[in-house]
């Protein structure tokens, strides 16, 4: 009997380790900042009630966690043949064999149920565009097969999420003016994706090279620093964009666009490409950036429009 508890115990923690929830917020935080980002833009762009912004971005935080987990676990299933050969995922639950295939698959339906009902709880509108994602999250595992830019087709699917988090508060009625923010938007979380996901790939460009794995890691090359600076620098402009397209006030142009600017001026002055574990850091704090930024966002919703509150 006891030993039936602790095989119960051990499958549960393998499928805790599979969904990546054992490292959170790494990883599920990057997911979830441009649906929170969305959120709060269109909230301050509607003079949307604080209820209103507070409950959304409570259903994007565990929406974008579970999100995270369900495309960890499909990538993990897409890729049990290549991990294995990579040292620094030669330990995942389906590479040593923990876990069974269906019951990964299992997994995924879970977390990515789990998704679409918290999603249900904004407006149809919402899980019309979230399901449009969908092709998109399945094919990116694949892309490192078949592209040498799979973080930019991670940036393209993970920064559809803004205009979810965007359309759960305003629906389908936007003006000229916040469909341009959107867009520029769209484009700062595309830069940013490709930005920190470079970052994250250097750890990975040895291995990769061996097993045959394409990644902007490894197609920058010896222009890798300068590149992915480049990415930064149009994150930061596109920030500057779609605030001012959207009419933002002092808080979002005095913290969230000097904090990225001066965060990615930090990292790239201090990055050391071929020091792995220093890069995986980097990733890491692009995921507390994010803090940042929102925080300059949120003060204008609660602050600069006095009628939110």
């Amino acid at each position: 009997m006891a030993s039936s508890k602790l095989t119960g115990t051990r499958l549960f923690w393998e499928c805790f380790k599979l969904t990546r929830l054992h490292k959170f917020p790494l990883g599920s935080l990057v997911i979830i900042w441009p649906a929170a980002f969305g959120v709060a833009m269109a909230s301050y762009a509607t003079r949307a009630t604080l209820e209103d912004f507070l409950v959304k971005i409570g259903l994007f935080t565990l929406g974008g966690t579970c999100l995270h987990s369900s495309f960890c676990v499909l990538n993990d299933i897409y890729d049990r043949d290549l991990d294995g050969q990579v040292e620094r995922t030669k330990t995942r639950p389906l590479v040593t064999g923990a876990i069974s295939l269906p019951l990964a698959w299992f997994v995924f339906l879970c977390c990515l149920s789990t998704t679409a009902l918290l999603l249900s709880f904004a407006n149809s509108s919402a899980v019309f565009f979230g399901m449009l994602s969908l092709p998109l999250h399945f094919i990116y595992p694949y892309s490192k097969r078949f592209t040498w830019w799979p973080q930019a087709w991670l940036g393209i699917s993970n920064g559809w999420s803004f205009f979810v988090g965007w359309i759960s508060v305003s629906g389908t009625e936007v003006s000229h003016a916040q469909v341009k923010a959107m867009l520029a938007m769209y484009g700062c979380m595309i830069c940013w994706t490709i930005y920190f996901d470079t970052i994250y790939a250097t750890q990975d460009r040895k291995d990769d090279e061996r097993v045959g794995i394409k990644s902007t890691a490894r197609l920058f090359g010896a222009q890798l620093h300068f590149i992915t600076a480049l990415f930064a620098t149009a994150m930061v402009a596109l920030l500057v964009t779609g605030g001012t397209f959207n009419d933002h006030g002092l808080p979002y142009f005095a913290v969230s666009c000097p904090a990225a600017a001066v965060y990615f001026l930090w990292q790239m002055a201090s990055w050391d490409i071929n020091n792995d574990q220093q890069s995986g850091e980097l990733f890491k704090g692009n995921g507390y950036l994010g803090f940042v930024i929102f925080a300059g966002m949120a003060a204008d919703v609660m602050w600069t429009r006095p009628a939110l509150v």
